[in-house]
């Protein structure tokens, strides 16, 4: 039955069949690790926009030089976050653990967690998610206003 459906409706069915034997449960985690994928680069997309609204990327900074007349080197100088030159290992692993303290302070705070098992998990994942996007906006706009304020300084 499963070789005679298109791609989408096999997939929905793999992943509704019970998890009764180890060739299922492989198939259902290769389904799912499909959407990690995906997921991720939803994320990192997401970042590089708001890269872009702001003016961070390669091409508005070096327009933003052309006019002002400074270097690239010193208007990137300006820019401390790592959101604009990309995302790196250490950078993710330094979001990561942030995010893990973050999480066990809140549910120390907390002390009584409501749910436990796959909501709570599904709930720390988007909050993780969540975090990152919303430090990586923050960083960026900071980014952003640093270089503005430089600017406006220098042609007063």
């Amino acid at each position: 039955m499963e070789k005679e459906l298109p791609q989408h409706k096999r997939r929905v069915l793999m992943l509704a069949v019970p998890n009764i034997t180890y060739n299922i449960n492989e198939k259902k985690k290769k389904s799912l690790e499909e959407n990690i994928a995906r997921v991720a680069f939803l994320s990192a997309f997401e970042i590089e926009k708001y890269c872009n609204v702001f003016g961070l990327d390669k091409q508005s900074l070096e327009k933003l030089c052309e006019r002002s007349g400074k270097s690239i080197e010193t208007i990137e100088s300006l820019i401390k976050s790592v959101w604009h030159k990309g995302i790196c290992t250490g950078s993710i692993l330094s979001i990561l653990t942030e995010a893990s303290l973050l999480v066990t302070e809140d549910a120390v705070e907390s002390v009584v967690v409501p749910l436990l098992g796959s909501i709570t998990a599904g709930a720390m994942s988007y909050w993780a998610v969540s975090t990152m996007l919303k430090r990586a906006l923050n960083d960026i706009a900071e980014d952003a206003r640093n270089v503005l304020m430089a600017l406006l300084i220098t042609e007063v």
